[in-house]
């Protein structure tokens, strides 16, 4: 699967953002080098390997960022998940330190039929309740839509206005979602998200332009992989400044059976999507 991303202000050609993935047989391995721009997988060296096993759910992130290996970088990201109460523990390890000492903790939990995703942040300085980083999603019948209300703690959600909103369009299996940070609306802000998974590697790929640039500049990638019946949704987002200790923008989802918390959206084997101006195309 080759992803190009199309930024709008050139053709995906001038963007240079590529995506190669390749599962490898029951390793569950997914490998994914991303192309930046500036030059090849192999000079930006933007690495993501994950892989899962077996009945213990476990899904190990492996993130390096160029300067060196992921040993050397230690951005490391390890999730399981426990029986029936659904609970999704993340500890990240930004380097300086253990997880433990830079308490970066992301616990999640769906609720039945209500449909409701909350998780918490801790960004370390004190707990959750006090930096007051709050996700809660709801998805609403057939229209497949899913808004996220992003609480980031001065103020209620109304008053950042980080809202999400995923609309999926028929066939084409599309998700956009397109981001108001409040200054003003989605399209000023150039906020979009699209996001495609292809076939049995249950890939989700979501590349975010922050508009005041390409996505060169701005640096803002979030990957995820899905895995099998654990319903697994990872998601790591680098804010491109610094580190993601800088950043300390980390979100993780998970979704369990009926809930149907972030549809899946599957291209058909050999298919193509291409549109002026679209966000993405595909070619397999």
């Amino acid at each position: 699967m080759r992803v190009s991303l199309h930024n709008g202000d050139g053709a995906a050609e001038e963007s240079r953002k590529i995506l190669t993935a390749v599962t490898h047989g029951s390793s569950k391995l997914l490998k994914v080098s991303l192309d930046n721009g500036g030059g090849a997988a192999e000079e930006s060296r933007k690495i993501l390997t994950a892989v899962t096993h077996g009945s213990s759910k476990l899904l190990k992130v492996s993130l390096d960022n160029g300067g060196g290996a992921a040993e050397e970088s230690r951005k490391i990201l390890t999730a399981v998940t426990h029986g029936s109460n659904k609970l999704l523990k993340v500890s990240l390890d930004n380097g300086g330190g253990a997880a433990e000492e830079s308490r970066k903790i992301l616990t999640a939990v769906t609720h039945g039929s209500n449909k409701l995703l909350k998780v918490s942040l801790d960004n370390g300085g004190g707990a959750a309740e006090e930096s007051r980083k709050i996700l809660t999603a709801v998805t609403h019948g057939s229209n497949k839509m899913l808004k996220v209300s992003l609480h980031n703690g001065d103020g209620a959600a109304e008053e950042s206005r980080k809202i999400l909103t995923a609309v999926t369009h028929g066939s084409n299996k599309l998700l956009k979602v397109s981001l108001d940070n409040g200054g003003g609306a989605a399209e000023e802000s150039r906020k979009i998200l699209t996001a495609v998974t292809h076939g049995s590697n249950k890939l989700l790929k979501v590349s975010l332009d922050n508009g005041d640039g390409a996505a060169e500049e701005s640096r803002k990638i979030l990957t995820a992989v899905t895995h099998g019946s654990n319903k697994l949704l990872k998601v790591s987002l680098d804010n491109g400044g610094g580190a993601a200790e800088e950043s300390t923008k980390i979100l993780t989802a998970v979704t369990h059976g009926s809930s149907k918390l972030l549809p899946m959206m599957l291209f058909p084997k050999n298919s193509r999507f291409r549109g002026e101006r679209q966000s993405v195309y595909i070619t397999t």
